[in-house]
């Protein structure tokens, strides 16, 4: 299992930097957002949360993120416009 976290991590840190295209799919009670990149499934892969955005945006938005954190599983971006 720690193999395999080790392995996950290092794949997901290449994101970071990154602009990205999420679907928004859902906001949370903290006011960021989670979403997933083209080609993740749900309940399989991981998911991004967007914790900065100036603009207005809704569940079903495509919108460009920049990523600046990964951990094994999850990445974390803001919107750029």
């Amino acid at each position: 299992d720690r193999l395999q976290q080790e392995i996950s991590l290092k794949r997901q840190q290449r994101w970071v930097g990154r602009i990205v295209t999420v679907l928004l799919e859902e906001k949370q009670p903290d006011g960021r957002w989670m979403g997933r990149t083209e080609g993740d499934a749900p309940e399989i892969d991981g998911q991004v949360y967007i914790t900065m955005c100036q603009t207005s945006i809704q569940v079903g938005d495509l919108v460009k993120v920049r990523i600046l954190e990964a951990d094994n599983y999850d990445l974390v971006g803001e919107v750029v416009s």
